[in-house]
């Protein structure tokens, strides 16, 4: 009789720690302590998170890259431009996105070298695209214009007479590199490297009725070789985004 109490109250006992024991579907079956510990080392402060957040983007504020976000277009004017010639001209902008800028061009020189009347006007579309906070890759395609007066010795002197005119066309490919720092509006770059590539090229010559052969196939030579020459680049622009 005395062992069957001492089973019962064995049996009550444990009954008793089970009922007390906190396991189920809300600790899934494990000691709460654990659980607690084993999450606070899986998941770090909300309020330490937010101060790293707050600190990045103080960091950013005030950057190109910061600045172009939510820009729409973009207008500038070409204060330096050489192609490898002093020439100036203009360009408009959409941003694609804040690093995306898809731009038409034009540009004009007025004069060649030692003086030569020289008339170029180039008229392009570009893609430039920033890697990072300024610094830009661009590629697009230009068709250029030139147009000048060839004379009656090679080089201009005060006797020499306009004998006839040069004319050149081609469609080149426009590929640079370089940087643009945009502030809350106003902006600045440059291209610091950059070639003009023609593809597709014609040119027509005025020959004068009393023209030499010679005459002409110096200047058949000196047109053929601009139609089909790539030129450097070098450009510094300001501008305003909007």
């Amino acid at each position: 009789m005395k062992l069957s109490q001492n089973n019962y109250n064995r049996q009550l006992l444990l009954l008793f720690a089970v009922t007390l024991t906190p396991t189920g579907p809300a600790y899934g079956g494990q000691d709460p302590i654990s659980t607690k510990t084993k999450d606070k080392s899986i998941q770090p402060s909300t309020k330490a998170n937010r101060i790293v957040v707050d600190l990045d983007e103080e960091a950013a504020k005030g950057s190109s890259a910061y600045n172009r976000k939510g820009k729409k277009g973009i207008v500038g004017l070409d204060l330096l431009n050489f192609t490898p010639h002093s020439s100036d001209g203009f360009m408009a902008g959409v941003y694609m996105d804040p690093d995306t800028i898809l731009d038409a061009s034009y540009v004009r020189l007025r004069r060649g070298e030692l003086g030569y009347p020289m008339k170029s006007d180039a008229f392009g579309i570009r893609l430039k695209n920033f890697l990072g906070n300024s610094f830009y890759w661009r590629a697009g395609v230009v068709f250029r214009t030139i147009d000048y007066d060839t004379w009656a010795g090679r080089w201009v002197t005060p006797g020499n007479k306009i004998v006839g005119n040069i004319k050149v066309s081609s469609l080149g490919a426009d590929v640079a590199i370089g940087n643009q720092w945009q502030w809350e509006t106003f902006m600045m770059g440059g291209d610091w490297i950059g070639l003009l590539v023609p593809l597709i090229a014609k040119y027509e010559i005025s020959k004068p009725a009393n023209a030499t052969d010679a005459w002409y196939e110096y200047h058949k030579k000196e047109a053929a070789s601009a139609a089909k020459k790539v030129d450097s680049q070098f450009r510094f622009y300001l501008g305003i985004s909007f």
